[in-house]
């Protein structure tokens, strides 16, 4: 079987700024269905909109897999935020289901990598905010970028 080559994005601070409603799931009240319930209002992040144009111009055909650590239950409004930034591109959506919500991101995103992507894709490269899971995707030989709102750290393990 001849797998797709593939880039992997994280949306909330990765492709989505969340900056106006982060403040919800910080400390010790934190409210995560208020938090995903302004997911609406989010803000595009045009570096990483524009990287992905400029990683598929150059490569030609590849898949775009959006792993994020959002409920499944927010599917429809997330697919609504990804279409008004007009990729113009097929993409994959892999959110978190509600059964295991309270798992790790970097546990939950490795599962996906392990069970979903890497039997029929060819990561070329990944975007994520969460130092975790950077370190998680590198340690799986995978190449990406650390993105944590203008300061990058790109690079392999």
């Amino acid at each position: 079987m001849i797998k797709e080559d593939a880039i992997i994005v994280d949306l909330d601070s990765t492709l989505f700024d969340v900056s106006h409603r982060k403040h919800l799931v910080v400390g010790k009240n934190r409210d995560y269905d208020k938090f995903h319930s302004l997911l609406h209002l989010d803000k595009t992040n045009n570096f990483i909109a524009e990287c992905i144009k400029h990683i598929i111009g150059h490569c030609g055909h590849l898949e775009l897999l959006f792993v994020t650590g959002r409920p499944e239950k927010y599917r429809r409004e997330t697919i609504s935020a990804i279409s008004k930034i007009k990729l113009d591109l097929d993409y994959k959506l892999f959110m978190k289901p509600e059964a295991i919500k309270k798992k790790p991101q970097d546990e939950y995103k490795i599962d996906v990598l392990d069970k979903h992507i890497k039997p029929n894709y060819n990561v070329l490269y990944f975007y994520d905010d969460d130092i975790k899971v950077v370190n998680a995707y590198r340690k799986a030989g995978l190449i990406g970028m650390h993105y944590r709102q203008g300061i990058t750290d790109v690079g392999r393990r």
